[in-house]
């Protein structure tokens, strides 16, 4: 693969930027840019921006937006074929997202496009109202400003599932030259900007999101797109649906792929709160908000007797999962659906409502794949995960910041008006149903041999034949690369443990890795904490990770 190296190296139209890079790469930088190609997996392409084979670059999008054309050329010949495109607020997201409408145009594929930056949803939106055949997201999420990404969706809106990943992963594989491509020009009037009237179409189609409409709305919100694309649409939205009180943390709001004024622009690290809280303190903030850049994530802060206090994702879905069940209009038949290292708290609640509760593996695109096969739409009731990602309404296929900040908006108002704030009534559901204490443990290993640490200990795990941990009984034992219940193989173990919840382990996709999740329910705060930690750190001794 370093053959690439002097390939490009002697490619005279290589750009200045990456040229100059290219110039300046050591011996072992070389190895790791032009080791290997960058892998477009089934949740799509992210990586380090730079030159080389193993980076984001005008050259690789370019590959593999062409492999992208060839498959919908295949899969919908003989129709006219159009892609919806858009792009967040890192480096070179515009630029890539140019490089992917000039290459599709060149196939004679038609493309829809933003004329500015603007959240995931809306990209899976724009898919639906335009008919596209195929959508193109170009970000990386939270990941440091030193990445980018490029995410495909379905006709459907939602991220490809396997097999169509899988699919385009081979046409991808047959573009094997870099360089061999020349734009025709004379078809870029396929090439289509679109204006406000798809971002207000979604502002008017959340509206039955309300439920209270007559709630007092005079909160007091501080928001943050943290650098990111709600910069925006959010505001507008508040604004829209009568929540005027908002205070945007200014030295945020401009959208910047440096992420200059945030410690971290993720919202699940509550480091990504530290000028928001001080907005907070200051203004008497009812809730603190903060979207990751490309608004699918929503973090969330609620001042309770001076101080503000984050709400886990687990919280936050468990809290709108007990309002939408309270006041609902219709729960019969209705599917809740959450991964399997998403906690139990909100799927119990819904249980008890009688609600169907259906487990997928961790990626929202599972969830957008499962709506788009109901064949009653109405039955969906409520989509989450535990890494801060919730969809209220399936007018989108991924996961919404938008629509979620409208929602938890609502039951801040709501319970206000009762003299409660979000942790307060959570207080109150622990009281009914038990205390559940639901963490995610994040363990990084970034020296060489990170990646083999994390395979020893899942397989140590795999061959784990114990009963019990901490004196709890292990009572069953599930190995996700053996499919279960339909869902596809996936490198994950859950261990539920009697009476008491479960834990998991599974390495990152992208990142060296890996994430033990362990959910307990007792009889209180300190007991289920407790209980938690003990059973954490034991699995660590077990797995010889300590």
């Amino acid at each position: 693969m370093i053959k690439d190296f002097a390939i490009w190296k002697e490619n005279q139209d290589l750009s200045q930027d990456l040229q100059t890079e290219l110039n300046q790469l050591t011996e072992v930088e070389v190895e790791d840019a032009f080791g290997k190609d960058l892998e477009f997996g089934t949740a799509g392409m992210r990586g380090l921006l730079g030159v080389g084979t193993n980076r984001l670059n005008i050259y690789t999008v370019q590959k593999v937006t062409r492999g992208l054309a060839l498959y919908l050329l295949d899969k919908y010949e003989n129709e006219n074929i159009s892609v919806a495109i858009s792009y967040d607020s890192r480096h070179y997201s515009k630029e890539f997202c140019d490089v992917c409408a000039k290459t599709l145009a060149t196939f004679g594929i038609a493309t829809y496009m933003y004329d500015d930056v603007k959240p995931t949803p809306l990209l899976s939106y724009l898919v639906r109202y335009k008919k596209a055949q195929a959508g193109i997201m170009i970000t990386a999420s939270h990941n440091p400003k030193e990445y980018n990404g490029y995410k495909v969706y379905n006709e459907t809106g939602s991220q490809l599932n396997i097999e169509e990943a899988n699919a385009v992963i081979n046409y991808i594989n047959s573009v094997e030259d870099y360089f061999d491509f020349t734009y025709d020009e004379s078809k870029f009037n396929l090439i289509h900007i679109v204006g406000d009237e798809v971002e207000q179409s979604y502002l008017d189609n959340i509206s039955d999101i309300e439920i209270n409409k007559n709630v007092d709305k005079n909160i007091k919100i501080v928001f943050t797109p943290e650098h990111g694309t709600s910069s925006e649409i959010m505001p507008r939205c508040f604004k829209q649906y009568g929540y005027n009180n908002i205070i945007c943390v200014e030295e945020q709001m401009d959208a910047n792929g440096d992420f200059p004024n945030t410690k971290t622009s993720n919202p699940e690290d509550v480091k990504a709160f530290e000028l928001a809280i001080k907005y907070g303190l200051e203004n008497q903030a009812d809730i603190l908000i903060a979207n990751d850049p490309d608004a699918d994530r929503l973090g969330v802060m609620y001042l309770e007797d001076g101080k503000y206090y984050p709400l886990s994702g687990n919280q936050t879905g468990t809290l709108m999962i007990d309002y939408l069940i309270n006041f609902g209009k219709d729960l019969d038949n209705k599917i809740l659906y959450k991964t399997i290292v998403t906690g139990e708290m909100g799927a119990n609640l819904a249980r008890k409502a009688g609600i169907k509760v259906k487990e997928l593996l961790t990626g929202f695109k599972f969830i957008g794949e499962q709506i788009a096969l109901l064949k009653d739409k109405s039955r969906y009731f409520f989509g989450y995960e535990e890494s801060y990602g919730y969809l209220i309404k399936p007018l989108v296929r991924d996961k919404d910041a938008i629509q979620s900040a409208l929602l938890i908006a609502e039951i801040t108002a709501y319970y206000k008006e009762q003299g409660l704030t979000l942790g307060q009534r959570l207080n109150q559901l622990y009281d009914e149903v038990g205390y559940y204490d639901e963490v995610t443990y994040s363990l990084t290993y970034n020296q060489a041999n990170g990646l083999a640490i994390i395979k020893d200990a899942m397989d140590k795990a795999r061959e784990l034949q114990i009963k019990e941990i901490c004196g709890y009984e292990i009572n069953e034992k599930i190995d996700y690369l053996i499919p279960q219940d339909g869902l596809p193989s996936s490198n994950v173990i859950k261990f539920y443990l009697k009476d008491l919840g479960w834990f998991v382990l599974r390495p990152s996709g992208t990142e060296p890795k890996l994430k033990v999740y362990v959910s307990i329910k007792a009889s209180s705060k300190e007991e289920a904490q407790q209980i938690n930690k003990q059973v954490y750190e034991q699995i660590l001794e077990i797995l010889g990770l300590n």
